[in-house]
């Protein structure tokens, strides 16, 4: 079985541009300025699903300790490679949210950008929410976002050099099969991929149910703060 994104991960930057442009750019902004006021720098950070370091890196820029941890190696090899261009310094760790790691504790946790989704059923989450709660210093913060069923949905973009498909399909009430078809061009010869993986939505109930079982205290609901993302934010706070 292939972990999603591993054969396009090296396109996945440029296909998100391509897909959303400054909408893309503006959450990720949105989502730094927002962690900055969580915990300002400097401050130890722990990115789940960072995938190619869209916050890893600014963070990182920012004056932050950040590692960065993602289940697709391929993903982060681009991260690496973005870092050293970048003359960053972010370490990385290829697992799961939910696995064992070695890890002194963090200020900060992130689990945002739709990781939830990836997350299949209540064993996952509860053991995935459970490792952020080990990895954070008491006192210390979850930032979380929680996607709204409007993401699940299935969407074409072309354009000049460019064409994606993507199709989610609904195969149980909460479980749906994404699956990606793209073409795009990449400096003068034409780059093919596929990808499908399952994904799952989560209704807010059971996240917030969750966040509790695993030592969490829901602090504020930020949702306002980034409205038009398709997904509930939240902060929690390690007990």
């Amino acid at each position: 079985m292939t972990t999603p994104h591993s054969s396009w991960a090296q396109h996945y930057d440029a296909a998100y541009a391509q897909s959303f442009g400054t909408i893309y750019e503006a959450l990720t902004e949105a989502t730094v300025q927002c962690v900055a006021k969580i915990q300002p720098p400097p401050a130890r950070i722990i990115d789940f699903g960072a995938g190619t370091g869209r916050l890893s890196l600014p963070l990182a820029k920012a004056g932050y300790t950040v590692v960065a941890t993602d289940p697709c190696a391929e993903m982060l090899a681009v991260l690496r490679s973005k870092a050293e261009q970048q003359k960053v310094a972010v370490e990385t760790i290829c697992c799961r949210m939910q696995d064992d790691f070695p890890s002194p504790q963090f200020d900060l946790a992130l689990c945002v950008f739709t990781v939830l989704l990836y997350l299949l059923d209540e064993a996952a989450l509860d053991a995935s929410l459970a490792r952020a709660a080990a990895v954070l210093r008491p006192g210390g913060h979850l930032l979380l976002d929680i996607p709204t069923e409007q993401l699940f949905h299935s969407y074409h973009r072309t354009t000049a050099g460019f064409d994606r498909d993507v199709r989610v399909l609904r195969e149980t009430d909460v479980l749906f099969r994404y699956e990606e078809a793209t073409r795009m061009l990449v400096g003068d010869r034409w780059v093919n991929y596929a990808d499908s993986f399952q994904i799952r939505h989560w209704q807010q109930s059971q996240i917030l149910r969750a966040l509790a079982r695993a030592g969490f205290e829901v602090e504020a609901d930020l949702s306002a703060q980034f409205a038009g993302s398709g997904s509930h934010y939240y902060l929690a706070l390690r007990r």
